[in-house]
């Protein structure tokens, strides 16, 4: 690295992609010139050795060995204003830095790392993106329920085993948690007011749904439940008066009686390519368009 010495007053931009550098070179330290630094694809578990006295602009560190949030943390500090994209995906986080300093990065991607701690951390209050897919979180992070500019909820395939209203803010309007253990939800998983438009909870071992649990979702449109443990459709489907897609697949356990009946007017109010899903050997729309109106009128009750 000393033939870097000789362009230390010079250099602004630098590649070290795909080497085999387990931390970042100490000669680096010196190029206070540097603005941008691609060091992804490594095996980097330091990086005390960033050049502390440069403008950074342009970091990208994915695809190293980096687990140390507290480094993290306090080696970025230098770049609060200098920086605006930063790249830390596939690493050995297991716990969100504080970057709350990093005023002009608005989009971060921490997705494949090892986080699974939902209080740790901070970031920007203006950050409009923030993908956290592929993660181990256990619940939705405290760090999303303080961007007030975040509208989409990126935890696909995590370990979130349940959800509530303060999770999210009022005006997210794509939640994606598929690929997670949520089970239950109830009365309190939505909040009053919510302008959620996309709700993604396929591949959940989803068994109970409260009766209210989507009275808050009136501006839904699109709802996946593909591969949940559901047995028995969610009479709260009433409330989604504005749903256009409804997607059932593969739902094995899920069976449709007359004590459900009462839904047919919602269903018979979509269009039939976008009723997805079977429960048993009958389609779900079939279900309500053929079968249903044979139900006797007691059986059209709400259990």
């Amino acid at each position: 690295m000393s033939a870097l010495d000789a362009t230390a007053h010079s250099l602004t931009r630098l590649s070290l992609n795909s080497n085999l550098l387990t931390i970042v070179p100490k000669a680096l330290s010196n190029l206070n010139y540097l603005q941008s630094l691609y060091l992804q694809n490594n095996h980097i578990t330091d990086i005390r050795w960033l050049p502390q006295n440069s403008k950074l602009g342009i970091l990208s560190l994915s695809y190293n060995y980096i687990w140390n949030a507290s480094q993290l943390s306090e080696v970025l500090r230098p770049y609060g204003t200098s920086m605006n994209s930063f790249d830390i995906d596939n690493n050995h986080l297991t716990s969100m830095p504080d970057i709350s300093y990093m005023v002009n990065v608005r989009a971060l991607q921490f997705t494949r790392n090892r986080l699974s701690d939902p209080i740790s951390g901070a970031v920007a209050s203006n950050v409009f993106m923030l993908e956290l897919y592929y993660n181990s979180f256990p619940f939705v992070p405290k760090i999303l329920s303080k961007l007030p500019l975040l509208t989409t909820i990126a935890l696909s395939n995590n370990a979130i085993t349940a959800i509530r209203e303060t999770d999210f803010q009022r005006n997210t309007t794509i939640i994606e948690l598929d690929y997670n253990l949520i089970t239950e939800l109830t009365d309190t998983s939505f909040p009053e007011n919510f302008a959620l438009q996309e709700l993604n909870l396929n591949n959940n071992p989803l068994t109970k749904m409260s009766s209210v649990a989507l009275k808050n979702l009136p501006s839904l449109t699109f709802l996946d439940l593909r591969s949940t443990k559901l047995t028995r459709l969610p009479l709260g489907l009433k409330y989604l008066g504005g749903l256009v897609v409804l997607d059932l697949t593969n739902n094995s356990l899920l069976v449709c009686t007359c004590a459900e009946s009462s839904l047919r007017a919602w269903v018979m109010n979509l269009n039939p390519k976008n009723v997805k899903g079977s429960c048993g050997q009958t389609g779900v729309y079939n279900f309500f368009s053929a079968l249903s109106p044979l139900c006797p009128v007691s059986a059209d009750t709400h259990l």
